[in-house]
């Protein structure tokens, strides 16, 4: 096969989202093709487009932000509560 494969574009649009699994779900519905083919053409897909690259990096990027932030959160009540917990017996 040469170039990049062609997928739906449904799944191009799950996969701007960051969505590989979608991506490859759609495509495998539409192509009918064995999960290891189509998940080396979505990947083959996103390679051969560096715009599309760049916009699924991004979308990766704001969910580990995301993410983090969540983590930074409960944490903080996490110790606010420990911390509330063990004062309230003195």
């Amino acid at each position: 096969m040469t170039g990049a494969p062609q997928l739906p574009t449904e799944a191009i649009l799950a996969r701007q989202e960051g969505n590989k699994i979608q991506a490859i779900k759609l495509t495998r519905q539409a192509q009918g093709s064995g999960l290891k083919e189509t998940v080396l053409a979505v990947d083959r897909y996103l390679a051969a487009n560096p715009t599309l690259k760049s916009q699924v990096d991004e979308v990766h990027r704001q969910q580990r932000r995301t993410a983090g932030s969540w983590v930074t959160l409960a944490w903080v009540a996490l110790t606010a509560l420990l911390a509330w917990w063990i004062l309230q017996d003195r």
